[in-house]
């Protein structure tokens, strides 16, 4: 019998009914009970449901990866070829890794005798969710930006074998090429330099709130960035939150507390300083991944800008809403 690092190193606290691995709590479960329960979860939530295990399998992903790269002082590769190893002795499967090319920001990786293929059965896309967001959580950990894992074969479609590719230049853009923005600002020099940093889409510009309220009467948008003060910002939010409009704020003169709560409880799925306007594709990104998954929660932009709040707002600033406000709205 082979030997298997993981299980020799694993830590039984009979008190406490824990297993632990370098710290990590870990548990056993038969697969056939996670298949179940993604299929009775499927059935009543759709895509909404695959999301769920794939961001589960995801935040494992991406801390197991920081930890033990720091744990162990791992390079990139290292870490890669150690959570491939760790996959295989935990059950999940044989893991190897095909292809690593850090240029590219790509990762292949496959997965023979996935357990969760086996006993989920036959179907006509990958289920291997978890497995699929521990490996875009752990290129994310690697690559320092959020990565989307894509599992292009699977067992349950007939193949002989799990196959996973995390690609980042096949990301790159995705889902903001094409979309139709509308951007409302009282500064030119504002308007103009959003739609040169959103050059990949299609942008209609206003600078006063009729202007805005006229086309969003006439037209069909994807998006909306809306500046809050000179535009009537507030009007505007209500307008795009009632056409199911992703609408981002972006202010410079409004950035207070009860500015940022006002927009999120308003309809905004964002609220943006101009200080980060040079990083709006990113939050755009984020904030339309999030409606593409019919996520109604609060993006990662508020994990990402959470150290600039903190610095503008003070330490205690979230103090200033109700607690079931940051449960309504964001994963906290």
């Amino acid at each position: 019998m082979s030997e298997n690092s993981i299980v020799k190193a694993l830590e039984y606290n009979q008190s406490s009914g824990t297993l632990s691995y370098k710290g990590v709590r870990y548990l056993l479960i038969r697969p056939e009970t996670v298949a179940g329960f993604q299929k009775d979860l499927e059935k009543v939530a759709g895509e909404k449901a695959k999301n769920g295990f794939y961001q589960g399998g995801f935040s494992g992903g991406y801390l197991s990866a920081k930890k033990y790269k720091e744990l162990f002082n791992f390079s990139d590769k290292e870490i890669i070829e150690f959570m491939m190893k760790m996959g295989t002795e935990i059950g999940w499967g044989s893991f190897s890794l095909d292809y690593y090319n850090p240029d590219s920001g790509t990762v292949r990786i496959t997965v023979k005798n996935s357990p969760f293929a086996h006993a989920y059965g036959k179907s006509p896309e990958g289920v291997c969710h978890l497995i699929r967001g521990v490996i875009g959580g752990m290129a994310s950990a690697i690559f320092h930006q959020d990565c989307t894992a894509s599992e292009l074969e699977c067992i349950s479609k007939g193949d002989d074998r799990c196959i996973f590719v995390v690609d980042l230049k096949l990301q790159s853009h995705d889902i903001l090429t094409g979309k139709k923005i509308l951007i409302v600002d009282d500064e030119p020099d504002i308007l103009v330099c959003i739609e040169e940093i959103l050059d990949m889409c299609v942008v209609d510009r206003a600078s006063d709130f009729e202007t805005a309220k006229s086309l969003l009467q006439k037209e069909t948008y994807d998006a909306a960035i809306l500046d809050i003060m000179g535009v009537k910002g507030y009007e505007l939010l209500e307008i795009t939150k009632n056409n199911e409009i992703p609408t981002l704020m972006l202010t410079a003169h409004a950035l207070h507390p009860e500015d940022f709560i006002k927009s999120i409880e308003g309809g905004a799925q964002a609220y943006v300083p101009k200080e980060k306007i040079s990083e709006i594709q990113i939050f755009m990104r984020d904030m339309l991944e999030a409606r593409q998954k019919e996520d109604h929660k609060v993006g990662k932009w508020f994990v990402w800008l959470e150290g600039f709040y903190k610095n503008k707002f003070g330490d205690n600033w979230q103090e200033k809403a109700d607690p079931e406000f940051w449960k309504k709205y964001f994963y906290i």
